[in-house]
């Protein structure tokens, strides 16, 4: 760890985002958390009060949370697990070695599932929370835990019943805006590779339902896939011949992306296609463009093929079952610092005594651990230091409030009002959303005492969650002579399946192709991420991977990636004679990527010859430009590539 690296994670953290972005989505959750306080201020109760507004707050968060079905259903399953978790953890107060397995079981879930979707994952960190709060509130509560959990669940209900209120997204909005944002970066010219990554887990995780809709997003992302290819392919030609068929395609792709997000909005007539230069490879993105427009609208929709068949949620989990993933790092990381966490707060509040801080609420500890414990260096820093900030701030302000009247219906619009500037300011950073939170949830107990505990928690959570990363860390930088080596394996693989593929086209063969196509694309983002992340971390001891180095080897994978996409999609317009001269030459790209790989022997099976010593053919000038480039990048790689010592 060094200054710099910290200076940098400090200014991340500190760095204000755009405040008050979906306001119908603040609006409803203002509107549920009034009604939740307004009938707890109505109960004379002050432990109902807290359950119910603490009831709704948590749903709340659950809405905010990413999600792949509909905004109501995934709250209110969520809410029931919630409300289950605070039973469980009344059921079981005090049974600390029974409370403390579950909690690591609970953590070491939240971050496999990392692998899957983070909104999982943080459904599931939520859940073990409130379980480990409950457990070690439970025998200071004067409450059956039935009843604790059915007052949550209405505070929740209330909550949800609000998001019955419009507007109304359309069935499928999640699927849909991964669906569209592939399109819109296909129209853009971005890399589309995590837009697809995107699309492609969107759809995994509700693809067993098999229902109409659904064929056609997945359709609509096979043909996505393919539109991709062909615009690769068409960038190896004269810009003179390919820029009207570019603007078109980018025209008809906006409007396809803009249908998709917004089914029956009106929509402007699509772009016309250019009149002259039709022919091979434009005329396939033509059709291409057109089918999935077809797809898109009304008519029928077509079977999908499983050429795609993407990873299912424990196949993405079973692969980080391995001792070098860091996601499985991760997950350990946070599981055992969680529960030394715990164990930390329970410790401290013996020791000060209830006089200096409150007692059964150590879990304050945890939650600090839980939300600034990431994957990766940058995040744990830059959310550490903007949540401390936030927090202390947050108990001062708490602290100040506690000095008000001792009045219910006061103290009730201050907790609205504290809530309505976490809605607004929640996506201003943590620094912000910690500032309104921890004066909320100081508020809400009245009193000085649970600001300062509040804070105080909160700060040792931070510097255990800054110990765990430097004690056992996970630095990328290290990462990516291992991530560089597995990629350009990968990519050797799928340039072995394609050839297989080009020399005898079978369903076998195309599958193959697929599957090593979801391999690279997987390994390929993990390692674009990681030089991402990279750049927030210390240098290199040793100086391998400089942030100098960083850039330009994530540029070159991209490059090699895409324009053996481009040859993928050139592959049925090639003579026998050109057929022969790619062959020669795609033997020699998997020999230099291999090479890269670090193996000796290039992966050919019986299925294919490479001949890596044949002369190379004609090929027409997409063909050269595509193996050209893709040779480049893989000896720009080599070069520059830091070995390990």
């Amino acid at each position: 760890m060094d200054l710099t690296s910290i200076k940098k994670a400090a200014v991340r953290g500190l760095t204000p985002g755009r405040p008050f972005q979906n306001p119908p989505m603040i609006l409803r959750l203002v509107i549920g958390m009034v009604l939740a306080s307004v009938i707890g201020y109505l109960t004379n109760s002050p432990q109902t009060h807290v359950i119910l507004t603490v009831g709704a707050l948590l749903a709340g968060v659950l809405l905010t949370l990413p999600h792949n079905r509909s905004r109501l259903v995934a709250a209110a399953l969520g809410a029931l697990a919630q409300a289950f978790g605070v039973f469980l953890g009344v059921t079981l107060s005090g049974q600390w070695w029974v409370v403390l397995t579950l909690t690591f079981l609970g953590f070491l879930s939240s971050g496999l599932l990392r692998a899957v979707a983070v909104g999982i994952s943080m459904r599931v960190m939520l859940m073990t929370i409130i379980f480990l709060a409950f457990a070690e509130m439970g025998r200071g509560l004067n409450t059956p835990p039935l009843t604790v959990a059915l007052g949550f669940v209405l505070g929740a209900a209330i909550m949800l019943a609000i998001q019955l209120f419009p507007p109304y997204p359309p069935r499928y909005a999640s699927q849909r805006i991964a669906v569209s944002g592939l399109y819109r970066s296909l129209a853009t010219g971005v890399p589309s590779g995590a837009a697809l990554l995107a699309a492609d887990r969107s759809l995994a995780l509700l693809r067993a339902n098999g229902n109409d809709q659904l064929t056609r997003f997945v359709e609509l992302v096979e043909r996505g896939e393919e539109i991709a290819q062909l615009l690769l392919a068409l960038e190896n030609r004269p810009s003179a011949d390919v820029e009207p068929w570019r603007t078109a395609a980018s025209a008809r792709l906006n409007g396809l992306a803009a249908r998709i997000a917004q089914p029956g909005a009106p929509a402007d007539p699509p772009a016309p296609w250019p009149s002259t230069g039709a022919g091979g490879v434009r005329q396939a993105l033509q059709r291409a463009v057109e089918i999935a427009e077809q797809v898109a609208g009304a008519g029928t929709a077509p079977h999908a093929s499983d050429e795609r068949r993407t990873p299912s949620s424990w196949e993405l989990v079973r692969d980080e079952l391995r001792p070098g993933s860091p996601i499985l790092q991760h997950a350990l990381r946070l599981a055992v610092t969680c529960v030394i966490g715990q164990l930390v707060g329970m410790g401290l509040a013996a020791w000060l005594g209830k006089d200096a801080i409150f007692a059964a609420h150590g879990f304050w500890v945890v939650v600090a651990v839980a939300l600034i414990v990431f994957p990766d260096y940058g995040d744990t820093f830059s959310r550490g230091i903007g949540r401390t900030i936030g927090t202390i701030a947050g108990a001062l302000l708490g602290i100040a409030l506690s000095f008000l009247p001792a009045d219910p219906l006061l103290h009730t619009v201050v907790l609205l009002l504290l809530y309505i500037g976490l809605q607004v300011f929640r996506t201003c950073g943590q620094p912000w959303s910690m500032l309104f939170l921890v004066a909320w949830i100081s508020s809400l107990m009245a009193g000085p005492l649970a600001a300062v505990t509040r804070g105080i928690d909160t700060v040792i959570g931070c510097l255990l969650g800054f110990a765990a990363y430097l004690l056992f860390p996970t630095w990328q930088r290290r990462r990516l002579d291992e991530l560089l080596s597995e990629w350009a394996r990968a990519e050797a693989d799928r340039l072995v399946a394609l050839s297989r593929l080009w020399a005898d086209e079978t369903e076998e063969h195309r599958l193959a192709v697929a599957h090593a196509s979801v391999l690279s694309r997987l390994i390929r983002i993990e390692f674009a991420a990681a030089t991402k992340s990279a750049r927030s971390e210390p240098e290199h001891p040793q100086g391998r991977w400089s942030d100098a180095d960083l850039d330009p080897a994530a540029g070159a994978v991209l490059t090699v990636a895409r324009q053996i996409a481009a040859l993928s999609a050139l592959a049925p317009y090639w003579s026998e004679t050109e057929r022969d001269g790619v062959r020669a030459e795609v033997g020699r790209l998997i020999g230099e990527l291999m090479a890269l790989a670090g193996a000796t022997e290039p992966p050919v099976g019986p299925a294919v010859r490479v001949d890596v010593d044949a002369e190379p053919g004609e090929v027409t000038v997409e063909t050269r430009g595509a193996l050209d480039q893709a040779s480049r990048a893989v000896a720009q790689l080599a070069t520059s590539h830091r070995p390990a010592d």
